[in-house]
């Protein structure tokens, strides 16, 4: 399955003034995180107070910061938020209106796919007709693509993956296009090379991936620093 990796991007604590999280270093692939801001306490009057928080990436700690999603908070509660667009740095920011005093949390997971929504438009389905699908499904299709190819690649190795070659990528995104176009729904008769791509890609799974080279394992058993050579004392030949 998809790698999870618990984050956390502001710690439960109360703030009245504006600020900015931690950043955190995110492993290759993980475009996609879900996180919960999960508000347990709020001072203030709603229509002047507020307190908006932020999630923020970057490709480095001095490279310019993209805003993935915003909230504003206004009362007690919990919500949902969908990254999807993940760098490799991660943080939170809020900023803090009227005499707002909130007590919140904001943590969740990080998903490590094998191929992630951009790929699902370049490598398989013209981004025209990707277009009436949320980013947020297409990435939940990248994800359940990811979980159903970890199943097939599990036979015979330690999971899980540590890196990948492009076909594995290519085939994740056709089998991500055809769950993505499946719940949006489409003609399967018109639709012919959606549904090949998805099974060329279980073929490929249960054949030519078994072997496939540029599939790096959790197995370290074979590395050249555990090999050593044996010597045996001689078995009774010798030369005459």
């Amino acid at each position: 399955m998809a790698v999870e990796l618990p984050i956390t991007l502001v710690p439960r604590a109360p703030v009245s003034s504006s600020g900015v999280g931690t950043t955190l270093s995110l492993e290759h692939d993980r475009f996609f995180a879900v996180v919960t801001l999960d508000v347990d306490a709020y001072a203030g009057d709603p229509d002047d107070d507020t307190l908006t928080v932020s999630v923020e990436t970057a490709e480095a700690d001095l490279g310019a910061w993209t805003e993935l999603a915003s909230v504003v908070i206004t009362a007690v509660g919990a919500q949902v938020v969908k990254l999807v667009g993940c760098k490799a740095r991660l943080r939170a920011r809020w900023v803090v209106e009227g005499a707002a005093v909130v007590s919140f949390e904001l943590a969740g997971t990080s998903y490590q796919t094998y191929s992630n929504n951009a790929d699902l438009a370049t490598l398989s389905l013209a981004a025209a007709a990707l277009a009436g699908i949320a980013v947020d499904k297409q990435a939940e299709a990248v994800l359940a693509a990811t979980d159903e190819a970890a199943s097939y690649l599990a036979k015979g190795r330690e999971m899980p993956i540590l890196s990948w070659s492009r076909a594995l990528r290519l085939h994740s995104s056709n089998m991500a296009v055809w769950h993505a176009m499946r719940a949006r729904g489409f003609d399967p008769e018109r639709d012919k090379a959606i549904r090949q791509g998805y099974e060329d890609a279980l073929a490929w799974l249960k054949g030519a991936a078994l072997t496939d080279p540029g599939i790096i394992d959790s197995d370290t058993t074979t590395s050249a620093s555990s090999a050593y050579c044996v010597s045996r004392p001689e078995r009774g030949w010798g030369h005459r």
